[in-house]
């Protein structure tokens, strides 16, 4: 069922050795399941299987822990409580809605979730049930939904771990993971299964603790009202750093800036201002009817009010990282994931005004001029050397200005990300914005920043940003000039950190937004970093989003598992 079930069992059995399990049902018992797999034997109490070939593998692996039969008649037959309730139910077999009564609450939806609904009598106070659900779960519109019913029955959802497109063999849908319990959660955690076995044990640790990983794929936290599945909540919250830091950008709703949207059996009218966006897949959206790479009825054709945003325009901007995000977000189907023409409508686009748009579009014509350029440059490079000095300086030129507006782009996508592990904003390098004057804690407080990420796992700090994002600029330190700042900050680095770290800190100035930023990348040491003070010396290790000092036996153990 899984391309990589090893991915699946790792995560739940490191899962349920950080939260201590002892006593586990499975309610749907299958061979060759991760679920099944994943618990240790003498963990099982119960497992309930509906087949009865498996049954008898199952039987002679755990003997006398399996029950033969449907779980959705099964399970009203148990009466004991459990640490853990698991679940990997079939997905996306056809499965007709059914209708069930629990203490005069009605739950109307599919095979899985009446399993849950009925086994959440099993779980104890403190106990967690883990569930493969479908990736609609949230998203379901069903009267009487699962999702909306089981705060009724005494049982919250306290995390949604997504299981990507490809995960499973043989289809590229997704899923979820649900982690859920009797005690309701202040804030939802989500999160996405990693690719790789080595991020595992963060995620986990994250969960655990109901708190923020280094980005959003190792845990977030989210109000629970709002949250429909991952990839719309990633995608949204890009949007929305993107409105906060470009004021000039506006929300536009996909329904709001179309003349029309056609699809088609054959083959499209050309219409003026429209693009062929693609209703599966990842191909690129295209501006011109001419152009099309698949067959039209695979395309919606929408026409744009060209008052608002234009056709060439638009097509760049789904093709952008953040435009194919967008596209994902929308897409629906168990099968074969498709966008539909009522989500597309809602779909939210920031975009600039009308020309704004047709700079970037000839910007981005020049670009690919620029390229090609290039292309024909490099071939005939080794045969005609006698421009090449001359070309030199132009490229050096060019390579400078792309650069700047790199770094400053670099600086905007770190801030929309938001502080985590890896990630810290300072508003200033040394003036307290209350007292206006310098201050000493303030300096200290960045130094122990610096020197907590190179004794965890390296990281990056912006100096001139608030916490909320907000850009302030270095110039609130008050100094002259650029050069004094940094003579400042080195003399900092040096006289409280050491010489000898300079290799692992690369520093340098960045004009975003109008405003100038320290950036500061810290790299891992390969030995213990401390900070000076009047009070002697000091360590700190980054945590999650915060840098705390250790000292006496803590600081001994750490020192001891992270430098030998």
């Amino acid at each position: 069922m899984f391309k990589d079930p090893k991915i699946i069992e790792l995560f739940l059995q490191t899962y349920l050795k950080k939260i201590k399990s002892e006593k586990v049902a499975n309610l749907w018992g299958a061979t060759n399941d991760p679920f099944t797999e994943s618990i240790p034997n003498k963990k099982y109490s119960k497992l309930l299987c509906i087949n009865k070939t498996e049954s008898g593998e199952l039987e002679r692996r755990f003997p006398k822990k399996v029950i033969n039969g449907h779980p959705i008649n099964t399970i009203d037959k148990i009466n004991e409580i459990y640490d853990v309730l698991i679940g990997n139910f079939p997905l996306y077999m056809h499965q007709p809605v059914k209708e069930i009564t629990l203490s005069n609450i009605k739950i109307k939806d599919s095979l899985g979730e009446l399993i849950i609904a009925k086994s959440l009598k099993n779980l104890s106070e403190n106990g967690k049930g883990i569930f493969m659900v479908r990736s609609s779960f949230f998203s379901v519109k069903k009267s009487n939904a699962l999702v909306d019913q089981i705060n009724k029955l005494g049982a919250f959802v306290e995390a949604v771990i997504s299981v990507p497109a490809g995960s499973f063999d043989k289809t590229m849908v997704p899923a979820l993971i649900l982690i859920i319990s009797k005690n309701e959660p202040k804030k939802l955690f989500i999160a996405e299964l990693p690719e790789i076995t080595e991020n595992i044990s963060e995620l986990v640790e994250n969960l655990v603790n109901h708190m923020r990983g280094d980005s959003e794929p190792l845990g977030e936290l989210v109000d629970p009202t709002n949250f429909s599945d991952f990839k719309s909540h990633v995608a949204t919250k890009e949007v929305l750093a993107l409105l906060n830091q470009y004021r000039d950008l506006k929300l536009h709703n996909m329904g709001d800036i179309n003349v029309e949207i056609n699809m088609t059996k054959d083959k499209f009218f050309e219409k003026p201002n429209s693009i062929y966006l693609p209703k599966l897949g990842n191909s690129i959206v295209l501006d011109s009817i001419q152009n099309l790479k698949i067959k039209p009825q695979n395309y919606f054709q929408i026409v744009l009010n060209k008052n608002v945003v234009g056709a060439k325009y638009l097509a760049q901007f789904f093709n952008t990282f953040l435009g194919k995000k967008l596209r994902k977000s929308i897409e629906t189907g168990t099968v074969i994931r498709h966008i539909s023409k009522k989500d597309l409508i809602k779909l939210k686009l920031p975009l600039p005004d009308i020309k704004t748009q047709e700079a970037i579009v000839i910007v981005k014509i020049k670009l690919i001029h620029l390229q090609n350029e290039l292309d024909i440059y490099e071939k005939n490079l080794a045969t005609a050397p006698k421009d090449v000095h001359e070309i030199d300086k132009k490229l050096i030129s060019i390579i400078e200005s792309i650069e700047i507006a790199n770094l400053n782009d670099r600086v905007l996508q770190l801030i929309r990300k938001g502080e985590s592990k890896k990630l810290e904003f300072k508003s200033t390098l040394r003036v307290n914005l209350y007292t206006k004057k310098p201050d000493k804690k303030i300096e200290h407080s960045t130094l122990k920043t610096i020197v907590a990420f190179m004794n965890t796992t390296g990281g990056t700090l912006l100096v001139g940003v608030e916490d909320d994002g907000n850009i302030l600029g270095i110039e609130k330190d008050k100094f002259s000039n650029e050069d004094k700042f940094l003579l400042h900050f080195k003399s900092l680095l040096k006289d409280q950190i050491g010489l000898e770290f300079d290799p692992l800190i690369d520093f340098e100035i960045c004009k975003s937004n109008g405003k100038n930023v320290l950036i500061v990348d810290c790299k891992p040491s390969n030995k213990p970093v401390f900070l000076k003070d009047n009070n002697g010396e000091k360590f700190y290790i980054r945590t999650n989003p915060a840098s705390d000092l250790l000292e006496g036996s803590k600081l001994i153990e750490y020192i001891n598992r992270r430098f030998h």
